[in-house]
């Protein structure tokens, strides 16, 4: 008689009327009927309570969790302020400090039923590459709860601040998965494009896929997304594409970015977006 690793008893699931038996093998669900009669290395009872996939986060940036911790007020209340005090506390962090931040959220994160995250971590001159090695010790730690993905991020634009695109290159060596993007961040909208450039290229070099935050503005003039598209239709292999924080579909340009998301997808590069503002 066949044997399981884990067998889920009288669960609910999707398609089915009455309570079934999930069975698990090897990581993958191989079997779901009424009642299994084999037995499972370990045996779990739902009890008639629903059995689902787990949840994803797909946006989050763990390196600057909980800084509510770590930094003074925002007195001013201004964007100006917030960024000087962010840009300060960068420059002190330490790979412990970040992996402990990083690892509370993942317990919090896993205890509510996420086991699947992708977080953006800041590379960039002023924190070199610590943010990226306190997430990566903050994944190793929490490796039996959850997978974690981790892109490299310029937050601070890679035109804009010199040695950027330098430590893009060996945060990807050093162990991130994606690459990030974040034009709107660079002085001209020519920079933005060289933004877009320098990531699709770092990528390729990389064998990597990208997840960039694209017109995270209220300029109805950006199209760093129509660039992007541009990019992913271009003729030579191309990485996957994934774009958020794409405000501008909330700005009266719907049919503008509808059309440039349409000609990415075209281009079955694996395009994926997310809700504006998320």
């Amino acid at each position: 008689m066949a044997t399981y690793d884990l067998i889920i008893r009288r669960g609910r699931v999707a398609g089915h009327d009455r309570p079934v038996d999930v069975a698990v093998r090897r990581g993958r669900i191989a079997r779901i009927a009424e009642r299994i009669a084999a037995k499972g290395d370990v045996e779990l009872s739902a009890d008639g309570r629903l059995v689902a996939p787990t949840f994803v986060e797909p946006h989050i940036h763990l390196d600057k969790a909980l800084m509510s911790e770590r930094v003074p007020p925002n007195v001013l209340g201004t964007l100006a302020e917030a960024i000087e005090i962010l840009w300060e506390a960068k420059r002190r962090y330490t790979v412990e400090d970040v992996a402990e931040r990083a690892g509370r959220v993942v317990e919090w994160a896993v205890a509510h039923g996420v086991t699947l995250i992708r977080t953006h971590v800041d590379v960039d001159p002023i924190g070199g590459l610590t943010p990226l090695r306190g997430v990566l010790e903050a994944r190793r730690r929490c490796r039996d709860l959850c997978e974690i993905q981790i892109v490299a991020f310029p937050q601070e634009g890679i035109l804009k601040s010199p040695g950027t695109a330098r430590l893009l290159a060996s945060a990807m060596r050093e162990g991130a998965d994606l690459v990030g993007g974040m034009p709107h961040a660079e002085d001209t909208p020519e920079d933005a494009i060289r933004h877009v450039g320098t990531a699709f290229r770092l990528a390729q070099r990389s064998r990597a896929a990208i997840d960039m935050h694209v017109d995270e503005t209220d300029d109805p003039q950006s199209r760093t997304h129509a660039r992007r598209a541009c990019r992913t239709n271009a003729p030579a292999p191309l990485p996957r594409t994934r774009h958020g924080r794409t405000h501008l579909r909330a700005r009266g340009v719907r049919r503008s970015v509808r059309r440039e998301s349409d000609r990415a997808a075209r281009a079955r590069r694996g395009t994926r977006g997310h809700q504006p503002g998320y």
